[in-house]
């Protein structure tokens, strides 16, 4: 029965390895992270220019002069604002709080305004949904973080995958 000898550089590998994963977790969260706001926000201003045009050419065919323009534009600037304050860190609770209420009374007026409008039940209801879908990608891009507490457990299982490899390789192979 031959052995093989351990090598003696598998856990050096082993650590490298592990070091490198970590070295290059970091950077290709961040780059997913900034992918995703990246997303989020040509979502965030599609939805709001969709929205927008669609209240304010029904407020223009409800005899509103110009200033069917200028509303739903000072809405969706608040909707945004309040989101704004809502999910960034640092901020009061009573602000956030007093953020929420004002952003749910615009969201709840934009969207029953692109629900009033002409058309099938279907078609208003999408209008509608825009608004909701604002809701949705604003607050989830202020929970878009990096979790390192993730990024530890994966790099640890990989490290014990790696031993274990490296604890087969050392281990004694038996003669054919």
């Amino acid at each position: 029965m031959t052995t093989k000898t351990p090598n003696p550089n598998a856990s050096t590998f082993t650590e490298q390895f592990a070091t490198e994963y970590a070295r290059n977790a970091v950077p290709n969260m961040l780059k997913a992270i900034n992918s995703i706001k990246r997303y989020n926000r040509f979502v965030l201003l599609g939805a709001l220019l969709t929205s927008y045009l669609h209240q304010a050419h029904y407020l223009w065919t409800q005899n509103a002069g110009y200033f069917a323009y200028l509303v739903p534009l000072i809405f969706d600037a608040a909707m945004v604002s309040m989101l704004t304050v809502v999910r960034t860190s640092g901020i009061a609770r009573d602000a956030k709080r007093g953020a929420l209420v004002v952003f749910a009374a615009a969201a709840m007026l934009s969207a029953t305004i692109n629900f009033a409008s002409p058309g099938s039940l279907g078609l208003r209801l999408v209008f509608a949904l825009v608004v909701v879908l604002v809701i949705g990608v604003e607050l989830v891009a202020g929970r878009i973080r990096p979790d390192f507490s993730a990024i530890e457990a994966e790099a640890a299982a990989l490290l014990a995958a790696a031993n274990t490899i490296a604890n087969r390789s050392a281990a004694p192979v038996p003669a054919p």
